[in-house]
């Protein structure tokens, strides 16, 4: 039926008829619905009748430690129910932690959690991965992937070990990523915690303890994923390979991180990211009709949501007409509409060559210019293209339906953003200076001061600036100052100078943040202008 309702949908729209643009349900119908995933399954039985424990996690099933939990849950085959908070840096404007969990674990609302079954309902919620894997061996011993005492001891106890330097490594090339200096020192902890490792599966195999995944294992897995993820992207391919030359770092130094920016290493970004048109046109090609209706089915699943993360990832204005709404509407924004010209293409243009694709692309460009105008086609074109960036392999979809999802937005994009005129001067975000409280609107470079010591800023990425934390060395959550300012950086065009105390990243209070929290919240800004505001320190005279 799925193939008959395609057929039926792609000679109505066959090349060579006037451009028309279906509507989304139309879309849904011919993609047909996308095959369930782990990742959307909010409860895994394995042929049990009820669940055993509820799992809170991460609701973007990115958080490590909450994986390491899913993945023992998996491999035990203990019947749960899943329930997801957003992590605090991932929370959108207004958005707050789930009330029921709260209640369980306090304001923070820390993920993982697990709440046992009890004689009646559940029990309370048990955090952190050491004591979750605990209660598991406790409760179910014979399903419990122990392994060794030795190898475990080995691979994930202490800091010593290979998991413990893991999660070091991890805090450190997460921090430096983008930066100019230091790089391979920030590396050099982890390429010495994966040597480890290989020699530890050279003496067995093909996991740590043999022939089944352990503990060790699991726990190991999701840092790996984004070693393979992270490193190559923004330091090289053959990083880890010049790291482990590299001397380590001086004990109890004071860690200086630059501020993660957009700076990637170019030749390994361009093949992950697929950003040439040669490589739009390769994935394009080699995508199935299968992947290519998984890709269209996910796009118009959640066609208003979807616009809106790819406005966020844009750094544009909110929809007016509002998000899911408008998209499902008849006539919907210009972003919505390029979203759904994408997932046209990708159904009908299946055994055409890219040389269609491209000839249709610029079709629809053409129509959306004519319903929007060109301002509005500059914006689509900027929201396609920081979605195509955005597409998470496995979360999101498999890899060969997101390379046809990227290709297919990029070549949309690339239509698009051949309309000779500029686009419409952007909306810029309002902050609110704690001083008076008066609102002030700020675009990249401008700058507000209060008169009374504190400055407002809005700088590009990559910012161009280095902080440390503020106080004695060693001490922790006592907020963060600038220690260097690149010359000619966005940062010193700004106004940024060496001394500033940082107070606020797009007016979230950080004056006594941690180190890592401050670099999460910067990196977790979407689109390239971040809004910082400083307790400066006077100019000389």
């Amino acid at each position: 039926m799925r193939l008959a309702r395609c057929a039926t949908f792609l000679a109505a729209a066959r090349p060579g008829h006037a451009f028309a643009l279906p509507p989304w349900s139309q879309i849904r119908a011919a993609a047909g619905p996308p095959a369930d995933r782990l990742f959307e399954a909010r409860q895994r039985l394995f042929g049990g009748g009820a669940p055993e424990v509820i799992f809170w996690r991460d609701s973007a099933g990115w958080c490590p430690f909450c994986e390491i939990t899913w993945l023992v849950l998996e491999e035990m085959e203990v019947p749960y129910e899943v329930k997801t908070v957003p992590l605090r840096r991932y929370m959108l404007e207004g958005e707050t932690k789930d009330a029921e969990y709260t209640r369980l674990v306090g304001p923070e609302g820390v993920v993982p959690g697990v709440q046992f079954r009890a004689a009646s309902g559940f029990g309370p919620a048990v955090q952190s991965v050491e004591r979750i894997c605990d209660e598991l061996r406790r409760r179910y011993p014979e399903r419990y992937p122990a392994g060794s005492d030795a190898v475990r001891a080995r691979a994930c106890e202490g800091e010593a070990s290979v998991f413990g330097r893991l999660r070091v490594a991890r805090r450190s090339y997460e921090a430096c990523a983008g930066a100019q200096s230091s790089a391979l020192v920030a590396l050099q902890p982890l390429a010495s915690a994966l040597a480890d490792l290989d020699g530890m599966l050279a003496e067995g195999g093909p996991w740590l303890d043999g022939p089944r995944p352990s503990v060790a294992d699991l726990m190991l897995l999701p840092f790996l994923e984004r070693t393979e993820a992270a490193v190559p992207y923004f330091f090289g391919e053959d990083a880890l390979e010049r790291a482990g030359t590299c001397a380590a770092p001086k004990a109890g130094a004071t860690p200086r991180y630059g501020v993660p920016s957009l700076r990637v290493d170019a030749a390994a970004a361009a093949a992950i990211d697929g950003i040439t048109a040669e490589a739009c046109d390769a994935w394009a090609a080699a995508a199935t009709a299968e992947e290519r209706r998984e890709a269209a089915g996910r796009l118009a699943g959640q066609p208003g949501l979807v616009a809106a993360f790819a406005r966020r990832c844009a750094w544009l204005p909110d929809c007016a007409a509002g998000g899911g709404a408008a998209a499902e509407g008849a006539g919907g924004d210009a972003v919505e509409f390029a979203l759904r010209s994408a997932a046209w293409l990708l159904l009908r243009c299946q055994g055409g060559g890219t040389s269609q694709v491209r000839s249709e692309a610029e079709a629809a460009a053409r129509a959306l210019r004519s319903a929007h105008g060109s301002a509005a086609a500059a914006d689509a074109a900027a929201a396609l293209a920081a979605l195509s960036l955005n597409v998470g392999v496995p979360r999101d979809m498999g890899e060969g339906a997101a390379r046809a999802l990227r290709a297919h937005l990029r070549i949309v994009s690339d239509a698009l953003s051949a309309d000779p005129l500029p686009p419409r001067p952007r909306s810029a975000r309002s902050s609110r200076a704690r001083s008076g409280g008066a609102a002030c609107q700020l675009s990249s470079g401008l700058t507000y001061s209060d008169g009374a010591g504190q400055r407002l800023v809005s700088v590009q990425k990559p910012l161009g600036l280095v902080i440390e934390p503020v106080g004695e060395e060693g001490a922790r959550d006592q907020g963060v100052c600038v220690a260097e300012v690149g010359e000619g950086s966005n940062a010193e065009r700004a106004g940024v100078r060496p001394g500033d105390v940082l107070l606020a990243v797009n007016n979230v209070d950080l004056a006594s943040a941690s180190l890592e929290r401050v670099l999460g919240a910067i990196s977790a800004v979407p689109g390239r202008a971040v809004n910082l505001r400083f307790q400066t320190t006077p100019r000389e005279s």
